[in-house]
């Protein structure tokens, strides 16, 4: 998808979608993950760059990150602003396109996304972390979480979505391995994984909703010892990619 299409397909998203506002369902997988990888927020700062309604980096902002949103859509930072005012907490807005990021160079600590960059062919995506690494400190940590080409339920629930026109997400472009974009940026991929199975089973309402309630109800079931067989089996939806700026 071309930048512009990605412009265009956001804004209509966000002004369908702006009674997201304020609603706060508990912690994100994805917020459990950075915890995971980060440890302790306090005192670092974070840029997210395409942060949408800043659902994850309100979380951050509660466990002491210093948080920067940047996205390319001003009614995606509305909605995100008046959610940060209602919990009483300080972010900074910026709109403004991951490929030209307004910040000097080494800015922040922690730069990261979250289904950004799969909206874009390979030669853009390298064009957005080779930004979103000028902006990162030495030693500092870029992390992306893309959908993975091998999730089965998400492709699947994806195909069917798009062959009933009901897909509002824009084109994309399942990702394996950000192992070559690394070596092209000369950053250092610390680890790469795929993770959050369970969020992959809401893809199959697309398919039909008698399937997505039974394979539902068959993972709640599972016992916890288990359940890993369902990510074995069936892959996870994100794949989370960790890098270190070395230099």
């Amino acid at each position: 998808m071309g930048r512009k299409e990605v412009i265009d397909n956001w804004k209509k998203y966000w002004l369908n979608e702006n009674n997201l506002a304020g609603k706060h369902t508990g912690l994100s997988p994805i917020f459990i993950e950075l915890k995971n990888i980060l440890g302790d927020f306090n005192g670092k700062k974070f840029l997210e760059c395409g942060s949408g309604v800043s659902e994850i980096s309100i979380d951050i902002a509660k466990n002491g990150g210093q948080v920067y949103l940047l996205d390319i859509s001003m009614e995606a930072l509305k909605i995100s602003k008046s959610y940060f005012n209602r919990n009483h907490l300080m972010a900074n807005h910026i709109c403004a396109s991951m490929f030209q990021i307004p910040f000097a160079n080494a800015s922040f600590d922690v730069v990261w996304n979250a289904g950004v960059l799969e909206h874009y062919h390979f030669e853009d995506q390298v064009l957005g972390l080779k930004e979103m690494s000028r902006v990162c400190k030495k030693n500092g940590i870029i992390i992306t979480f893309n959908p993975y080409k091998y999730g089965v339920f998400y492709r699947l629930g994806k195909f069917f979505a798009e062959k009933k026109k009901e897909w509002v997400f824009g084109e994309e472009h399942p990702v394996i391995s950000l192992k070559e974009h690394a070596v092209k940026l000369n950053l250092k991929l610390v680890d790469e994984y795929y993770f959050n199975f369970e969020h992959q089973i809401t893809f199959l309402k697309y398919l039909n909703k008698l399937i997505f309630y039974i394979v539902k109800s068959l993972y709640l079931i599972t016992p916890q010892l288990l359940k890993n067989l369902w990510l074995k089996i069936f892959k996870g939806y994100l794949l989370v990619s960790i890098f270190k700026k070395i230099e």
